[in-house]
């Protein structure tokens, strides 16, 4: 029996080829081309005061062609294995979001491990929700009805954002859109998972992801905080908050 699905079959050909330091700056140094949005969607940098350590954030706003009133607008974390990635490798998406949806979709540029552990990410995604409510008039956006999301390690920044947005009660996020999110750094200790013959994200690339933006303690699987129990995702930021009322893991 095959180890690949029939429609992914092509899969095979792919080297089986980890993720680590070397390959990671390989990735990251080949830029992403910018896609042209073309009729009826505009596409503009904006840049917003970033958190205390960065002193802005930038990100690249998609908006339909003569937006004038207050839209919903969709905050987006790509993805990369917190390693590497940019917002360009999801315009075609962002561009279909905006013309179809009519909505404004604003994709973040987050700092990148291990140059910057967590929660730089985190914090950075953090800056860009509250660059985009601060701004919400000049960009036309509807403060009551921002959602966030993103996919892969994308989709477990929102998920970690969503709970520092909780946290610190100045933006509430009013939907989340999370798709195949890398959310659980136990997943590091599961040593069945190397004998798959899985391509592109292996067992190897997920360990150096996890702790190349994390501590070596966390990135092995254990919570930030030991007897704190904190819940999966917000070991992807620190806030030094008392988070004693979630007693477990969730």
């Amino acid at each position: 029996m095959s180890a690949f699905y029939p429609d992914l079959a092509p899969g095979r050909f792919l080297p089986n080829v980890p993720y680590g330091r070397l390959a990671s700056r390989i990735v990251r140094s080949v830029k992403c081309r910018a896609t042209d949005p073309g009729p009826g969607v505009t596409v503009q940098e904006v840049t917003v005061p970033g958190p205390k350590d960065a002193p802005s954030v930038s990100l690249r706003v998609f908006q339909p062609t003569g937006l004038k009133a207050a839209a919903p607008t969709l905050l987006r974390v790509h993805g990369g294995g917190l390693n590497f990635g940019a917002p360009e490798q999801d315009d075609r998406t962002n561009i279909a979001f905006a013309r179809e949806l009519g909505i404004t979709v604003a994709a973040v540029r987050y700092r990148l491990g291990p140059d910057h552990p967590a929660p730089a990410a985190v914090e950075d995604a953090y800056a860009a929700l509250r660059g985009l409510a601060e701004r919400a008039g000049d960009l036309h956006i509807d403060v009551d009805r921002i959602a966030i999301g993103g996919a892969g390690a994308g989709g477990g920044i929102a998920a970690a954002l969503a709970l520092l947005a909780h946290d610190r009660a100045e933006i509430r996020p009013a939907f989340q859109l999370l798709l195949y999110l890398m959310l659980d750094n136990r997943t590091t200790t599961k040593t069945d998972l190397d004998t798959l013959k899985v391509r592109l994200w292996t067992p190897k690339s997920n360990r150096y992801g996890w702790s190349s933006y994390l501590a070596d303690a966390v990135a092995r699987g254990r919570p930030p905080v030991r007897g704190r129990g904190p819940p999966r995702g917000s070991h992807l930021y620190s806030t030094g908050l008392d988070r004693r009322r979630h007693p477990r893991p969730l």
